[in-house]
């Protein structure tokens, strides 16, 4: 039995210590990520402008002024509640529409972020699209603008010592993370109007900067030994990286509270193969992470550290601007951390939301400086890429605000689709064909078109009046920028590719294909070429012999002979042309065994700079076309309209309108042909388990038990 003393003791001394403990405070945080410059709503743009004043039915998803509402409304129920209200993104909150041309000289995505009462955002990888100078620039026309922006924080982020490409940005960066004059931090800290202390720190992941080629010389976290495409040890350089910042605000700042705004990523269906998992696992002292990078609808989902025991809380709200997220947490007396996963939500952002008339009106400005501001003497932006995608003369009209941008281009009545991960898409099917199309028609023969799934950005949705408006065309290929002529958008290459090197790219795809998620962008389909690849034969073996036609999961490869009829990879629709075969036995017993041309014939190739580029970084020799001689770079192979001077880049999305523009006119009264528009994974007979050998794909055709 306990005697009455001690128990006396044992009561009086918790009275004293819930007596020195502080009151709990609820902090309520809001976060978006991934928007991408959708400042109207999605699916399509041109459905949502004019912005309407009265509500819709929800098929309209997004609206930066409808999340102006949505979010002056919650952070009113939050502060009723007695919680204070953070706002946040977790980074790319550029690139991917229209707006973006804006982004180096107006920045209107950070100032309007700074509008709807954003705090703080972090650096996700397309802010780099147009170098480290460009993102620099991008900071301080926002800096200087009435509206100004959120606070960033990019605390893995490295300057070079070598080379003067990022001092620029590196002039704009605080390192100490209390620079008040400074917006780009290495960590920063926020004070709540109850006391709270917030740190926040900035992630951008592994899988995110390997996805940046244009931030060089930037680096974010490596491992001497390896540079960033080792996995293994530039994750650990990242713990190391973010743990020592956490630390600091932890020890030295005194915050109750530290938030990871990571622009890296999460897995719906493996969890722990989610990069932002494995920071929540491995690095003590974070209470939140607030997801991006990896386009997810991720609920709140609380891991516990390995090393402190502590919860850690894990939210993504989708991408686009089509979901708001908020998390609830309170700071209880004792400084621990608690969620309120209930009141945790993800709020859909839809055009049931009336859109904010101010915020509404900003965009429209934006929308009226790319239509009317002048880039060239006598042009401005949209009057002088709508004039090449068309080849016709386009000229403003000042009273109308979106003639341009939503200009109609070509007729059509369906979606061209575009989800799925790792398998060949009806989008990726259309813009290959563009990409050929387009280089034949400017440069002359071109034996090979190539899309990869990373450069897409959505579906293709036709308006209410049946066609595809530019902006929308625009949409679906709207990222990179130019290294030469440091202009918006990738624009397209010409190269040449030994038949074997060719192989070797699809035996790239083929060895991603429906492995991890994070490796789908890379994925590519072919135009004028088909291919046939089997999963159930082992990987192909780089330290094997390239030419041992059993080493890969390649089973065949055909050419069309006529680019009238590109879609099925089939002999009686233009691909009769036999390259290669691991399984024919009459090629078998060709020499080399499986080609039956030299496996050193040479093909050309058309695709976009961020195709090339990662071909170049790979490993693999571009070469001219006319010549047969290596290029020094991927920017040798750019195709211009004038060659001979080097101007007019071609854009990829000049090349998807007048591609369209050609099968389907805006003025006429056809359509798309139906190919773009069937399934292509549609009844293949591939069920799981199955051992079925029916094919999936029409270009890059899948046989095994796990085509999908």
């Amino acid at each position: 039995m306990v005697s009455r003393t001690l128990l006396s003791l044992v009561v009086a001394s918790l009275a004293v210590g819930c007596s020195s403990g502080k009151d709990p405070r609820k902090l309520v945080i809001f976060h978006t990520n991934d928007e991408h410059s959708h400042l109207v709503g999605i699916e399509p743009e041109a459905d949502d402008f004019p912005q309407p004043t009265a509500a819709g039915s929800g098929a309209i998803k997004g609206g930066i002024a409808r999340r102006y509402v949505k979010l002056q409304s919650e952070r009113a129920a939050a502060k009723a509640s007695g919680a204070d209200v953070l706002t946040v993104s977790a980074g790319d909150n550029n690139m991917g529409t229209l707006a973006q041309v804006a982004f180096t000289t107006a920045a209107p995505d950070y100032r309007l972020m700074k509008l709807l009462g954003y705090d703080v955002t972090c650096l996700g990888n397309h802010e780099f699209d147009f170098g480290p100078a460009g993102l620099a620039a991008a900071i301080s026309a926002a800096k200087s603008s009435t509206e100004g922006l959120p606070q960033i924080v990019s605390t893995n982020i490295h300057f070079s010592s070598t080379s003067a490409d990022d001092d620029s940005l590196a002039a704009l960066y605080d390192a100490s993370g209390t620079d008040t004059n400074k917006v780009l931090h290495k960590s920063w800290v926020v004070t709540t109007d109850s006391g709270l202390k917030v740190g926040f720190v900035g992630i951008m992941g592994i899988d995110a900067a390997a996805k940046a080629p244009l931030k060089a010389p930037v680096k974010y976290s490596q491992a001497d030994c390896c540079g960033e495409t080792d996995f293994a040890s530039a994750i650990q350089a990242l713990f190391t990286d973010i743990g020592a910042e956490v630390r600091h605000l932890r020890r030295d700042q005194k915050v109750d509270v530290v938030i990871a705004l990571s622009h890296s990523g999460v897995d719906l269906t493996n969890p722990l193969a989610g990069e932002d998992t494995l920071i929540a696992l491995n690095v003590p002292g974070i209470d939140v992470i607030v997801s991006g990078h990896t386009h997810t609808t991720y609920p709140a989902q609380v891991v516990t550290n390995l090393t402190s025991g502590a919860p850690v809380l894990i939210q993504q709200a989708g991408r686009f601007g089509d979901t708001l997220g908020k998390i609830a947490l309170t700071v209880n007396g004792d400084g621990s951390v608690s969620f309120d996963t209930a009141a945790s939500a993800l709020i859909p952002i839809d055009d049931t939301i009336v859109p904010d008339p101010n915020i509404a009106a900003f965009i429209s400005g934006v929308y009226a400086g790319l239509e009317g501001t002048k880039v060239t003497p006598t042009k401005s932006f949209l009057e002088l890429t709508l004039q090449l995608t068309t080849g016709q003369a386009v000229t403003d009209n000042a009273a109308v605000v979106g003639d341009l941008a939503f200009k109609p281009i070509a007729k059509g009545s369906f979606k061209v689709d575009n989800s799925g991960n790792q398998r060949e898409t009806q989008l990726l099917d259309l813009t290959a064909d563009a990409v050929l199309k387009t280089v034949e028609g400017v440069a002359g023969t071109t034996n090979l078109g190539v899309e990869a799934a990373g450069v897409l950005r959505g579906d293709l949705t036709p308006s209410k009046a049946g066609t595809y408006a530019f902006a929308d065309i625009f949409n679906v290929v709207p990222l990179g920028a130019s290294p030469i002529a440091k202009t918006v958008g990738y624009p397209l290459t010409r190269f040449s590719l030994y038949l074997a090197e060719i192989k070797a790219a699809f035996e790239v795809t083929a060895g991603l294909a429906y492995t991890s998620a994070s490796n789908g962008d890379f994925y590519i389909v072919p135009s004028g070429f088909c291919f046939k690849y089997d999963m159930s034969r082992p990987a192909f073996n780089q330290s094997g012999d390239p030419l041992d036609p059993n080493n890969g999961r390649v089973t065949e490869i055909r050419i069309a002979s006529d680019h009238n009829h590109l879609d099925s990879c089939s002999t009686s629709t233009g691909y009769a042309d036999l390259l290669f075969s691991a399984t024919d036995p009459n090629v078998l017993h060709a020499s080399p065994t499986g080609y039956t041309l030299s496996p050193l014939t040479q093909f050309t190739v058309g695709a976009n700079l961020y195709v090339t580029t990662f071909a170049y970084l790979a490993g693999v020799v571009l070469k001219d076309p006319d010549t047969g001689k290596a290029l020094a770079s991927p920017s040798d192979a750019i195709l211009y309209r004038d060659p001979s001077t080097k101007q007019l880049e071609v854009k990829e999305w000049e090349a998807l309108g007048g591609y369209l523009q050609a099968l389907s006119p805006a003025s006429g009264s056809g359509d798309l042909p139906a190919s773009y528009k069937t399934a292509n994974a549609a009844n293949c007979g591939v069920a799981n388990g199955s051992t079925a050998a029916t094919g999936c794909g029409r270009r890059a055709i899948c046989f095994g038990s796990i085509c999908k």
